[in-house]
């Protein structure tokens, strides 16, 4: 039997991922440089009254400013490390 879309407004993020066999999702954050961040769910809690969802408990790492993407971030995080650096000034701009 084919599988059929869920219905993004109304499925539940366990649905889709008891439906998936995982508990890891991959998500593609910008197709023109590659972005990639990896969400693995831990632990589902019921949900407290007057919190807004979802939400974010726990990240490790951190991801690139707007635009900076690609090599260009790998050259961000040097200049930035090394004020004399030529492109220092403009990185923390």
């Amino acid at each position: 039997m084919a599988r059929r879309p869920l219905d993004a407004g109304k499925a539940k993020l366990i649905d889709a991922l008891e439906d998936a066999g995982t508990k890891t999702l991959r998500y593609l954050y910008d197709y023109g440089d590659g972005w990639e961040h990896t969400i693995k769910v831990e632990r589902m809690a019921a949900p407290e009254p007057d919190v807004a969802y979802p939400r974010l408990i726990e990240a490790s790492g951190r991801c690139p400013p707007e635009d900076v993407g690609g090599p260009g971030y790998a050259e961000m995080l040097e200049a930035l490390a090394d004020a004399s650096h030529e492109r220092h000034a403009e990185m923390r701009e």
